[in-house]
């Protein structure tokens, strides 16, 4: 194949290495990184490993050493048996360092994974260390490389093998990045600030390439200087592979000085070569002294290797419960509760955190006092630290969790009240509260039990808990009850509500009075029955009972479900202290009517029910009704034919009929009193009277007519717990004051109106009288103008003859 001629001197090795150029210092994508969440990428990348080679979404089966008390010769046999397993552990400008018998481990996490398909087994460690001094060190260490990755995959921004796997969760390529320049970074300020006998930093290892940072200086001032990897290949290789991987030149084209000539001509008078092979040898040199090669010069490497060493982190911070906080579970928490086939597990930590498969993500999840680790899918950020708002996978986390909470307050008592206390202490829309909904009420005790165990952490109170709102209408019923209310958000109101923990106090107080005892002997319980009989046929009459309660609310309580009706034992009116009456029934029957969920009941319905089922002594059986009537010539009578007697009730249109046994047929009051002249019914009308019979008009006296108001007011108290007529005459008086007021009132408009026509009419006068005179003036005006001009010609013309 052709190429362009290349110039010899533009191929002979040079002394440079690679290198790629990172973020500038204190780069804002760096502002919420700490050590644990540095250290997260580095043990997330082995984890990915790990998740690929078993195929499988979870792992964190570690081991787990802890050797902070350990002596320290125990110490140094344990580092002499890491040398044994994981020689590549002590290899790099930092690796190397750890052979020095100052270093020893304080913490190491190990896992040995058997791989079918013919590969060796994963291995992975990672390792505190103590140096001796104020810092401390840390390893981390794995074979199986990714088959396709290269140097390139961990220092160039965005590369990564995991893309598209469906195993891992590192598939932006950019965790490595940011992690290791905030950790050279950090090291970089406590070398300043501390006097360090150890030398401090950072450098890793890909296979037999290792790189290296260092500061490259700002080019321009006020530039923040930035972060540069250098790549220093030791790979043992031939000098035609060097030059080829290297210089990516085909050595057969080579042409010497644009000038064609053989190859082996050619190779013979360069110096390539020559020079190729020392940077070989150079590589081989440093391949000793960073420990890749054993003393015997063989190599302890492999290619799938990889190396993290970190020197320089304070010992507070290296602390295995700090620093590998950022995975969930490999410091096991104390307090943690997996949900059965839930992608959701909660735990207790000195902060709310939440995890998505194991790895810390510090923004995007609302918390406040449980901490979250969700097996699910979701989307994050490129720099895995903060879930995004993709509304597909946050809704499925959003039901998992309603699902999970739901399942703890079931079966998991102690967790159960840990989040009901988040719940009353947060009240996000995105919180636990904003989204849980229970789904049925079948955990109903367990909801009451968790609240009540929080609440009473605060309250000393004797007295049964009951939540309600600020806006609770009925406060005054929780001491009646013996109730003490504890005033929760609308929000998990309605919680407890759909879990069926609580009702409304207003619910309860029915319960309370179905729960009481029944009065079997209380006298009025026959007319109240009969009464209902009418209004509810199907209700079982033994079903009907009068119940010891005492409180105000409520009444009576209609159980459609259970075919019940319990009313509460009445309490003594003012007419009848000292002794028991029915007055309290009739407006019983209307709070009665309101539960009834059937066809609507009237109040004309239930005045009815009242007068034939239960009211006889309420009704009156007078000597002549308010309109009788006398016929006149009757066959086989004295001529007189008794009608029903009426109890005519103010305000109605008709002449409704009280029967003697108590039939009411109107459905509302009646006019008390009716003239001859008023009277509907004539003798041209009466129905069944003969043109020689006659009606005869009989006024009631005065005893009649007090006994028939007296008759009215008993049974309008006993039906409705009033006295209509007294009511009828208190209207009428109000009607009559409003209606004399609002005469006066419009008395008084049209005088208003009156007065201010007669002001606008003048103001009208005055106004024409004006334009009058300003015509007259204008008109004046004009004239004297007239004047003005021609005196002024005339004197023009004088001045020109003079």
């Amino acid at each position: 194949m052709a190429t362009n001629p290349i110039q010899l001197k533009t191929w002979v090795p040079i002394s440079t290495k690679p290198s790629w150029d990172w973020k500038a210092k204190n780069s804002p994508e760096l502002a919420h990184f700490t050590v644990p969440f540095a250290a997260r990428e580095y043990l997330q990348n082995i984890n990915d490993r790990i998740l690929k080679d078993l195929k499988v979404r979870e792992w964190r089966d570690w081991s787990r050493e802890d050797f902070r008390h350990k002596t320290s010769d125990e110490r140094a046999a344990r580092k002499r048996s890491l040398a044994e397993a994981y020689p590549g552990l002590f290899t790099g400008p930092h690796g190397v360092l750890l052979k020095a018998q100052n270093y020893l481990p304080l913490y190491i996490l190990s896992a040995t994974i058997v791989v079918r398909c013919g590969k060796t087994n994963l291995m992975a460690v990672v390792v505190v260390w103590s140096t001796g001094g104020s810092r401390n060190a840390l390893s981390f260490f794995n074979n199986h490389l990714d088959e396709y990755a290269s140097f390139e995959s961990f220092v160039v921004d965005g590369k990564s093998t995991s893309k598209h796997n469906q195993w891992a969760l590192g598939t932006t390529g950019r965790g490595f990045i940011l992690a290791t320049q905030y950790l050279a970074e950090h090291v970089a300020d406590a070398d300043e600030q501390t006097d360090c006998s150890i030398p401090l930093g950072i450098s890793f290892r890909i296979g037999e390439q290792v790189g290296e940072l260092k500061w490259k200086m700002a080019s321009r001032v006020g530039s923040e200087d930035s972060l540069q990897v250098i790549q220093d290949d030791l790979t043992i290789r031939s000098v035609g592979d060097y030059l080829a991987d290297r210089y990516m030149l085909d050595i057969e084209d080579v042409c010497d000085g644009g000038q064609p000539n053989s190859c082996a001509e050619t190779m013979a008078m360069s110096r390539m070569r020559e020079e190729a092979a020392k940077v070989l040898q150079q590589a081989v040199e440093r391949r000793v002294l960073l420990g890749l090669d054993g003393t015997d010069g063989k190599s302890v490497v492999r290619l799938d290797e990889v190396c993290i060493t970190v020197i320089g982190i304070a010992a507070k911070e290296s602390e295995p419960e700090h620093l590998f906080s950022a995975i969930f579970g490999i410091i096991p928490s104390a307090c943690r509760w997996c949900i059965p086939n839930s992608p959701v597990e909660f735990f207790l930590g000195k902060t709310p955190q939440f995890y998505h498969r194991n790895q810390l993500v510090p923004h995007g999840i609302h918390l406040n006092k449980l901490s979250i680790n969700y097996h699910g899918d979701l989307i994050l950020s490129s720099d895995r630290a903060m879930v995004q708002t993709d509304r597909t996978y946050v809704l499925k986390y959003k039901d998992a969790l309603n699902s999970a909470i739901h399942s703890a307050f079931r079966t998991f008592p102690y967790l159960a009240v840990e989040i009901a206390a988040d719940i009353l202490t947060d009240d996000h829309s995105d919180g636990f509260a904003g989204i849980l909904s229970p789904p049925d009420e079948e955990a109903g005790v367990q909801y009451r039990t968790a609240f009540e165990t929080v609440w009473r952490r605060q309250m000393s109170t004797p007295l049964e808990l009951h939540p309600c709102t600020r806006s609770e209408g009925n406060l005054s019923l929780f001491p009646q009850l013996g109730l003490e209310p504890v005033v929760v958000t609308p929000r998990v109101m309605d919680i407890l509500y759909r879990a069926g923990a609580y009702v409304p106090v207003t619910v309860y107080a029915g319960k309370r009075l179905l729960e009481s005892p029944v009065i079997p002997d209380f006298s009025g319980l026959d007319r109240i029955r009969g009464a209902l009989r009418i209004l509810l046929p199907s209700l079982p009459t033994e079903n009907i009972t009068v119940r010891q309660y005492s409180h105000g609310y409520p009444s009576v309580v209609l159980d459609e479900q259970h075919q019940l009706v319990a009313f509460a034992q009445p309490q003594p009116c003012e007419d009848h202290p000292s002794k028991e009456c029915l007055c309290p029934i009739g407006p019983g029957f209307q709070d009665m009517v309101k539960q009834h969920t059937g066809t609507a009941i009237s109040i004309g319905r239930i005045w009815r029910a009242l007068a034939v089922g239960g009211t006889e002594e309420t009704t009156a059986q007078r000597v002549a009704s308010v309109t009788p009537v006398e016929i006149a010539g009757s066959s086989g009578s004295d001529g007189h034919i008794s009608t029903p007697s009426e109890t005519a009730a103010p305000g109605s249109n008709d002449n409704g009929l009280v029967a003697v046994q108590g039939t009411v047929n109107n459905t509302g009051p009646a006019v008390a009193h009716l003239s001859s002249a008023e009277s509907p019914r004539s003798a041209t009308n009466m129905p069944g009277l003969t043109g020689n019979q006659k009606i005869v008009q009989i006024a009631p006296d005065s005893g009649e007519a007090a006994a028939n108001v007296s008759a009215l007011a008993q049974f309008s108290k006993f039906a409705v717990g009033f006295d209509l007529v007294q009511k009828y005459n208190e209207i009428v008086n109000n009607l009559e004051i409003h209606r004399r007021a609002l005469e006066a009132k419009d008395l008084d408009i049209r005088t208003s109106i009156a007065e201010k026509d007669q002001t606008i009419v003048e103001k009208e006068a005055r106004i024409a009288a004006l334009e009058e005179d300003n015509k007259r003036l204008s008109e004046d005006l004009a004239a004297e103008e007239e004047v003005a001009i021609a005196a002024a010609e005339r004197a023009k013309k004088r001045r020109k003859t003079a």
